[in-house]
């Protein structure tokens, strides 16, 4: 297919910055949608960072959809509109008037105000959240049940390529998170003085790309979220704990609840002090090392992004075009409220902006 006969996708986020959760969820979408034969662009309101040059080293073409050259955006034709976060979302349909025929926006979060569904969501071609508690707040919020469907954090097919062999005896550690509790960091400390070596990877440690190649290095993965997936994918022990507490290694027993909370740790009320937390990880990793490979084959069944990325472009496949201008006509007000926005968000980047220029000039 010649690249002028290809569809159009574009692919948003409200940032694209650091190497965390909806930034790499863009990613994987754009790279998917690439690899579909798409004409790939992905835009965002801040565009930067470590993601901004991972996008570029993936040869796919960005935007930051505040600029004037986003204004060619209006005049653009796509095939397919699928991203992140309901203000970029209006101020693509609403304010620069982006046309498209299928349109999917996925929540990632049930409490995160900037993961609130779009006021028109029942009017897209999907609208996808990231676990059953994501799914139950958005109907809480308004959106008709029968038109939310659950797309979970996923993993590429190349992770079920090679199965895992961990050691039986616990010796590598790999700390997964953007935001390490104080008693996993002690935890940490106190298991390098048992013989096992911990590597805290994220935000004020490590930063890199958590991806299949840095996990397989290690022999179990403490973390929540989209990492635990990829454990699972690859056939490594996972023991999930963070912020929120957690219920620990991800077992058939606790897969279900877990699940239901997008493994963010919030299915229990359960934090832990590092002794606990030290004597745990040890203690059950053995069984948890035991139940991998059963573990893998649920991941393997639900998390395979290719096949969960392809049921829905089947299902919106079948459905009739979005109806842009009707949404553009019955939300005017929406594009009023996104104007507000935009119009504060664009003031503070600019006071951010040259505050970085005076402190770079007293360097």
């Amino acid at each position: 297919m010649k690249e002028s006969e290809r569809s159009k996708a574009l692919v948003f986020n409200h940032h694209l910055v650091h190497l965390a959760g909806s930034e790499l969820e863009t990613l994987q979408v754009a790279r998917m949608a690439d690899q579909c034969g798409y004409d790939v662009t992905v835009g965002a309101f801040i565009l930067g960072g470590p993601m901004l040059e991972l996008l570029r080293r993936s040869g796919l073409k960005t935007v930051s959809v505040l600029t004037q050259e986003a204004g060619e955006l209006g005049g653009t034709e796509f095939g397919l509109l699928w991203g992140h976060h309901a203000p970029v979302l209006d101020y693509l349909i609403l304010q620069i008037g982006v046309e498209a025929e299928r349109v999917v926006c996925r929540s990632l979060s049930p409490y995160e105000p900037l993961e609130a569904p779009p006021v028109y969501a029942d009017r897209l071609s999907m609208f996808l959240v990231n676990s059953p508690e994501t799914r139950d707040e958005a109907i809480r919020l308004g959106v008709p049940s029968g038109r939310v469907e659950v797309f979970p954090n996923s993993v590429g097919k190349e992770a079920f390529q090679t199965l895992q062999t961990p050691e039986k005896k616990l010796a590598t550690l790999a700390v997964i998170s953007n935001h390490v509790p104080k008693e996993v960091e002690e935890a940490c400390s106190a298991l390098e003085e048992k013989g096992v070596k911990t590597t805290i990877h994220g935000l004020g440690h490590q930063v890199v790309v958590v991806d299949e190649e840095l996990l397989r290095r290690y022999d179990a993965v403490l973390t929540i979220g989209r990492t635990i997936q990829t454990g699972m994918a690859l056939g490594i022990p996972v023991y999930c704990y963070d912020r929120f507490g957690g219920p620990g290694w991800i077992m058939p027993e606790n897969l279900e609840q877990a699940s239901y909370y997008n493994f963010s740790g919030r299915c229990y009320n359960r934090k832990l002090q590092p002794d606990e937390l030290v004597q745990e990880i040890l203690d059950g990793y053995p069984a948890a090392r035991l139940e991998a490979e059963t573990l893998r084959e649920v991941a393997r069944e639900r998390f395979d992004f290719e096949k969960n990325f392809d049921n829905v472009l089947n299902a919106i496949g079948n459905r009739p075009p979005v109806d842009l201008p009707g949404i553009r006509r019955e939300f005017a007000l929406q594009k009023k409220f996104n104007h507000a926005y935009v119009r504060e968000l664009v003031t503070r980047l600019m006071a951010q902006e040259e505050l970085n220029k005076r402190r770079q000039g007293r360097r």
